[in-house]
């Protein structure tokens, strides 16, 4: 299976702060899993870029690995809306 995963990796984007709960819970969950390709698109990439730029390199993303499961782990949904999937 191979999974496209969307996340913030540090709390409130702050190295400081350590790992944000999404990450260690799902992506490193995620990666544990037998048969399973997670594909890290960093949210960061998103929020710093905009939702343009960002959504269009998630999209291109999307359509080149063809994944079977999209996991976004993300309090900003907004930013995502707009993928035109689903």
């Amino acid at each position: 299976m191979k999974i496209v995963y969307v996340g913030v990796k540090y709390n409130y984007y702050d190295t400081k702060q350590g790992l944000s709960f999404e990450h260690v819970n799902f992506y490193d969950s995620l990666c544990r899993l037998p048969n399973v390709q997670v594909i890290y698109f960093p949210y960061e990439e998103i929020a710093v870029q905009g939702k343009n730029i960002g959504n269009k390199k998630l999209t291109d993303l999307i359509l080149q690995e063809k994944p079977d499961l999209f996991f976004a782990a993300t309090g900003d949904i907004e930013a995502l809306i707009g993928l035109g999937f689903g």
